[in-house]
């Protein structure tokens, strides 16, 4: 079983780390478990682990999305009917 660390915030509120929201994110997205099979593994729960997934993906798309979710060019469709 993992064991996670609970983060003290200058509001003086305990936060999760963000090592066990990701990976949560992570579990989820690589075995397909749903939100509510995350709080039996990680003790998060499924209103969390839906953010931390929003974020996930929002931040994936705004690193990435310029280069693999664009349209397809010409020279894309030439290159993969090559293989």
């Amino acid at each position: 079983m993992a064991t996670f660390i609970w983060v003290m915030m200058p509001q003086r509120r305990l936060v999760q780390q963000p090592v066990k929201k990701t990976t949560v994110v992570m579990r989820m997205l690589a075995l397909g478990i749903t939100v509510d099979a995350t709080n039996e593994y990680c003790k998060i729960g499924e209103s969390t682990a839906l953010e931390s997934l929003k974020r996930f993906c929002v931040a994936v798309r705004a690193i990435f999305g310029l280069e693999y979710l664009r349209q397809r060019t010409k020279h894309d469709i030439v290159k993969a009917n090559d293989v």
